[in-house]
């Protein structure tokens, strides 16, 4: 009997929010109309027609057409080289090169720029220099001597060998 009661609830609740999508729906609709009657009126249209752009391979076809038509690609879209650049390199290889000793310059190494040293870090690291070498003075002077163990001689005389 509860759950009879919980499936006629439920039903209750999504028969609810079923409405209320519902109303949502028709509110969005009006709000839309509105919004496109208030754009004419204002002289926007929103219904241009977009200028559609070519794709990459009729670009592509459109160049070489423009080619063709200069003269610069031949039939099977191969490039055609003109005569005049031809005869120039052969030109300029028939005569003859002359080679001027020329003396090679060094190239010069830019100067080092100065590293930036904090003032706090510098004191610092001056202060455990000095401690260092004072330390190391120290312990140049004075060779640490290591006590000697007072119980080594006792395995020598024990008790019960005497």
């Amino acid at each position: 009997m509860y759950a009879l009661q919980e499936l006629k609830l439920a039903s209750l609740e999504n028969k609810a929010k079923a409405r209320k999508q519902a109303e949502n729906k028709a509110k969005q609709l009006e709000n839309a109309q509105k919004q496109k009657i208030a754009a004419k009126a204002a002289g926007t249209a929103e219904d241009k027609p977009k200028k559609k752009s070519k794709g990459r391979g009729a670009k592509q076809r459109e160049r070489k057409r423009k080619m063709r038509a200069e003269g610069l690609l031949d039939d099977n879209g191969n490039k055609i080289e003109p005569e005049q650049n031809t005869n120039k390199k052969q030109k300029q290889s028939e005569e003859p090169v002359e080679s001027k000793p020329s003396t090679k310059k060094k190239a010069v190494k830019p100067k080092k720029k100065p590293k930036k040293v904090d003032k706090e870090e510098k004191k610092f690291e001056d202060m455990v220099q000095s401690y260092k070498n004072t330390f190391a003075g120290i312990s140049e002077k004075t060779e640490i001597k290591e006590p000697e163990n007072p119980r080594k001689d006792i395995s020598k005389k024990r008790w019960f060998e005497e």
